[in-house]
C-alpha cells in the first residue's frame, strides 16, 4: 500500500483510555447479586470519571455448554 511512518522509530505516546472492562457470562445477566455488584461497580468507577465496558461471553454459560 505504500505507506511509510513520518518518523520511523518513535513511538507515539497513547492517552490512557480511562475504561474498566467487566466480563460476564450471559447467565450472570440473571442474577440479582452480579446485577448489583456491576451497578456498584457503574457507581464507583462514574465518581472516578472511567468509563464501564460490559461484555458478554456467552461460550461459558449453561446453555452453551448444553449446545455442545
Amino acid at each position: 500500500m505504500g505507506y511509510a511512518s513520518k518518523r520511523p522509530g518513535k513511538k507515539k505516546r497513547s492517552l490512557p483510555t480511562r475504561t474498566v472492562g467487566v466480563l460476564l457470562s450471559v447467565d450472570q445477566l440473571y442474577n440479582r447479586f452480579m446485577t448489583m455488584v456491576l451497578e456498584n461497580i457503574h457507581h464507583d468507577m462514574l465518581e472516578l470519571q472511567y468509563h464501564v465496558m460490559v461484555l458478554i461471553d456467552p461460550m461459558n454459560s449453561a446453555t452453551a455448554a448444553l449446545a455442545w
